[in-house]
């Protein structure tokens, strides 16, 4: 009869560490975004919140694998040349300020961060005043 001993890989006390993936995550980069969003919704929409036809602005990050930015892109269709440039003033100048930093991975990581606004003047739309309460509204 024959008998196998299986040796352990680790030794007690011995700490196993797991690699950080190549480039960044979906959640890593909206927890390190997030904050900066109303910011950014706000470069657009006090320049082209009137505009026809428009309502994207895609915020381009390119992040260095150490975890800061080297670029920052924007892009606004439907909007003039004067409108986009006043946007993406605005956008850059608020991603620069924020001095945003992101875990260290690997390699280098490009981000898009869409933004889709959209107007609607549809009839009793709103807004409409409301109440919470557990205990209920009066009318």
């Amino acid at each position: 009869m024959s008998s196998i001993a299986l040796t352990p890989l680790a030794f007690a006390g011995a700490t196993v560490t797991q690699e950080a993936p190549r480039t960044l995550g979906v959640s890593e980069v909206n927890d390190v975004v997030k904050p900066l969003s109303a910011d950014l919704e706000r470069c657009y929409l006090d320049n082209a919140a009137d505009v026809k036809g428009a309502g994207k602005l895609d915020v381009k990050l390119g992040i260095f694998r150490k975890g800061t930015i080297f670029s920052v892109d924007v892009a606004t269709p439907g909007l003039s040349a004067k409108l986009s440039k006043k946007v993406e003033a605005c956008v850059k100048k608020t991603v620069t300020n924020a001095k945003l930093t992101f875990p260290a991975r690997k390699a280098d990581t490009t981000i898009v961060i869409p933004f889709l606004f959209q107007k609607t003047n549809a009839p009793n739309s709103g807004p409409y005043e409301s109440c919470w309460d557990p205990r209920g509204c009066r009318v």
